[in-house]
């Protein structure tokens, strides 16, 4: 069962529930679907405290989130967003599910297609700072100039 923690942009959750399903439906049979659990937060409680740099408090929320979605049946946990891998660390803490971080699986697929260099687009926090940075190692990441 795979739990993904969204809202914080509806689309990219959207993105995370159409790929997996179409991942399933490839490699199983037509009418194979994943077992998807869905939290859906409310952005805007996400980004007052991103803005009021309480970065701590966003990821005791959305560890609750990742709780609540491993209770409910979930052995594995998604975050539908890449800023909020800046508290990847916390939202983690005490979990027992396994947790797919973004910039891992990014780092996977491009050191097996041999890619070294990449452009990052992102909000100002994924693009400024070097909490997804860092986890690229041995990959040459380039963000626009502000």
């Amino acid at each position: 069962m795979i739990g993904l923690i969204g809202g914080m942009s509806y689309a990219s959750t959207i993105t995370y529930y159409k790929l997996i399903n179409e991942f399933s439906q490839a490699h199983h049979n037509s009418l194979s679907r994943a077992k998807i659990l869905i939290s859906s937060v409310d952005f805007d409680e996400i980004e007052e405290l991103q803005h009021n740099n309480e970065w701590q408090k966003a990821g005791e929320l959305l560890n609750k989130e990742a709780k609540r979605l491993e209770k409910a049946g979930a052995n594995i946990i998604a975050l539908c967003t890449n800023t909020m891998h800046k508290i990847a660390n916390d939202l983690q803490k005490d979990l027992k599910a396994r947790f797919i971080h973004i910039a891992h699986s990014s780092l996977k697929e491009l050191n097996h297609n041999n890619i070294k260099n990449i452009l990052l687009l992102g909000t100002k926090y994924t693009m400024q700072e070097d909490f997804y940075k860092k986890e690229l190692k041995g990959i040459n990441v380039i963000t626009p100039n502000n």
